[in-house]
């Protein structure tokens, strides 16, 4: 028992001197290779190390090693093998060349494996570690204020893995008992409503404790009151609770203190600003690698200049041309994304020279050399989102009316386009304009795909795109050595 809780400690620790998201705390000096649980967890510096290690699977570089020598993909990490490839190159929304299994559906149980390095289901030992820290900083002899603060981020943190697993593959088999962190004993997937309900509990208790804003503090990139009531509008808005996503909408609304940038350009390329709620934080030791991902290696420049990267960029996103013409033609937001450019060359290249469609660089200040990555948080929840989810929640409950309207606006205001009249006839006309409204606003930052299957509409596009897609495909297949390893304790998804 004392050996598997120490391998869990010494590896909370190992990750947390490469996490992120504390990147300057001021550590006291321990000697690592004799980390006891009798001496750890005894002052704020050790409860900031241990939550600072649970962020490992949000950063913006390739990933990170275990002690164990596992390696895992971070969520969000820019290329297209990791987990921005199951969710945009999937969709309608982004092509890549470089993984064909998400884009064509051709991921199944017997070749999705721990020998992966994109393999997600790894982070499922997050949860467990989540639980180990949240049990052990129970004891800990510091105020009860200050031991509350880093329980509830614990929690919160937890509360994401676990809705991001769940977005992936349904429920999955965490430890959220710290008394089953010993068993050697597979542990059986939950159902999705018992799951579901400790990911509310979770989020739920964490709240109260939690700062209610960080921008511009010293616990940015950690979470705060408002990032976790984005992760329960999510669970509301994907489980059709309208009412409770409205609810959860409202209150960041009021409570966050947050608002819209006048362009919205700089949403990507301002630190910290106001409309960010939560972002995956880069650094230099952990750049953020979507953007090098995203241009091609000739351009020069684009967009009246407003795009001049270095040059390096690797070509691995497109967004195709159908899902460009979405965009009304004095849009703003198509600054963001490369529809015709100058090479290195000096050759004026068009949509004709594009046969994958345009590049959807979102971030345009580019001036790092490509190829290490660039000092660009990586949003995850913004204002944007709020404002298009509070829209949709109630135009599911009363339909488009002046409210639901306003709230859309505030974004398409913004990007200089507006909402067709036909799309305000009814609930259901607003609902599509709404699904595609996101897809504008939102494009390649990880929620298309879950739109899209809240939508009804993930299968059958995949299907209009000439996919041989298949109605179980909402989800992943459980990989086939954890199936195996459960000694059928661990049921695989339906239909792989």
């Amino acid at each position: 028992m004392k050996s598997i809780r120490y391998i869990t400690l010494i590896t909370l620790v190992t990750l947390a001197l490469t996490a992120i998201q504390s990147c300057e705390v001021d550590l006291e000096s321990k000697t690592f290779t004799d980390l006891t649980p009798d001496n750890f967890f005894m002052n704020e510096s050790d409860l900031k190390v241990a939550t600072a290690a649970l962020y490992a699977p949000f950063t913006t570089d390739w990933g990170y090693t275990d002690a164990d020598g596992t390696f895992t993909g971070s969520f969000y990490n820019g290329h297209a093998e990791i987990y921005i490839g199951a969710q945009e190159s999937s969709t309608d929304e982004a092509y890549t060349t470089w993984e064909t299994r998400y884009r064509d559906f051709l991921v199944g149980s017997a070749t999705f494996t721990n020998s992966d390095w994109a393999y997600e289901y790894n982070k499922v030992r997050f949860i467990a570690r989540a639980t180990d820290a949240i049990d052990k900083m129970q004891n800990c002899p510091v105020t009860e204020p200050m031991k509350n603060k880093y329980i509830a981020e614990a929690k919160a943190i937890r509360a994401f893995i676990s809705y991001l697993l769940y977005d992936y593959y349904g429920p999955v088999n965490g430890i959220f008992d710290p008394s089953q962190l010993t068993s050697l004993d597979p542990l059986p997937r939950p159902d999705a409503e018992t799951y579901k309900a400790q990911m509310i509990k979770d989020l739920i208790e964490a709240i109260p404790d939690l700062p209610e804003k960080t921008n511009g503090t010293a616990d940015w990139g950690r979470f705060n009151r408002n990032a976790a009531r984005m992760v329960l509008m999510r669970i509301y808005l994907n489980d059709k609770q309208w009412q409770k996503a409205a609810d959860y909408c409202d209150s960041i609304e009021i409570k966050g203190g947050y608002s819209l940038l006048p362009e919205y350009k700089d949403v990507f390329n301002i630190a910290q600003n106001n409309e960010i709620i939560y972002a995956s934080q880069s650094s230099s030791k952990l750049p953020n690698y979507y953007p090098t991902c995203a241009y091609n290696w000739d351009l020069k420049s684009a967009n009246g200049d407003l795009i001049k990267p270095m040059v390096g960029g690797w070509g691995g996103w497109w967004m195709p041309w159908a899902y460009y013409d979405k965009y009304q033609p004095e849009d703003k937001r198509l600054l963001t994304i490369v529809a015709d450019y100058t090479d290195i060359y000096d050759t004026h290249k068009t949509r004709a020279d594009m046969p994958f469609g345009a590049m959807p660089v979102k971030f345009t200040d580019l001036s790092k050399a490509a190829g290490s990555g660039y000092l660009i948080d990586q949003p995850v929840f913004r204002l944007a989102e709020v404002y298009l989810s509070h829209a949709e929640a109630l135009n599911e409950i009363n339909g488009p009316t002046a409210e639901v309207i306003e709230y859309a606006q505030y974004v398409t205001d913004r990007a200089g386009s507006i909402i067709p009249d036909a799309a305000k006839v009814d609930a259901a006309s607003f609902r599509d304009f709404l699904l595609d409204e996101r897809g504008r606003e939102l494009y390649m930052e990880f929620v298309r795909r879950t739109d899209l299957i809240r939508h009804g509409k993930f299968i059958s596009g995949a299907i209009e795109r000439g996919k041989d897609a298949e109605a179980h495909q909402v989800v992943f297949p459980i990989p086939s050595d954890v199936v195996l390893q459960g000694n059928g304790v661990i049921i695989q998804n339906d239909g792989y």
